[in-house]
């Protein structure tokens, strides 16, 4: 009886063992964020579909680097579609905060009247605003793609009455 709860135990301590390995792999990170880099060096963002590498710095290709400043290698970070018109960003972006959550994190509501008194401080600033955030909106809409004449075309689709 002894020899059977000793393998029990024995038993149990493996299998738990076994488990938080396999936790420990479907939470580790998918990418990694830089926030100070080495000015000196140019700074090459890797991106891997398969798996996410960190962000090498590299001093041999300089049509293949950036500025460092910030730097975020993720899986998921896709660059953007040059000549998007205003509907296409809205409905791929946009669409979640305007339509389908507006009223819970008050924004205005695509083809709405709420635009209104926001039009009244002009396109620019609305453009502006969106560049910085304002309230649950993250700056640039959550997308570094995309340029400020992204954003003004997808703010002149949502303002429209369409």
């Amino acid at each position: 009886m002894k020899n059977n709860v000793v393998v029990l135990i024995a038993g149990l301590f493996l299998s738990l063992s076994v488990f938080a390995d396999s936790v420990e792999e479907r939470i580790k990170p998918v990418g990694s964020l830089i926030l100070k880099a080495d000015t000196a060096k140019p700074v090459k963002v890797v991106k891997d579909s398969a798996a996410v590498k960190p962000v090498e710095v590299v001093a041999e290709k300089k049509e293949e680097t950036v500025a460092p400043t910030v730097a975020v290698a993720s899986a998921d970070t896709a660059p953007a579609t040059p000549n998007k018109t205003g509907k296409q960003i809205h409905d791929t972006i946009c669409f979640v905060c305007h339509v389908l959550t507006a009223e819970a994190i008050k924004a205005p509501k695509t083809h709405s009247n709420e635009w209104d008194k926001r039009m009244a401080a002009g396109i620019d600033a609305l453009v502006q605003s969106s560049i910085k955030g304002k309230g649950a909106m993250p700056p640039n809409a959550g997308n570094p793609d995309l340029s400020p004449a992204d954003l003004k075309a997808a703010i002149e689709f949502m303002v429209s009455k369409q």
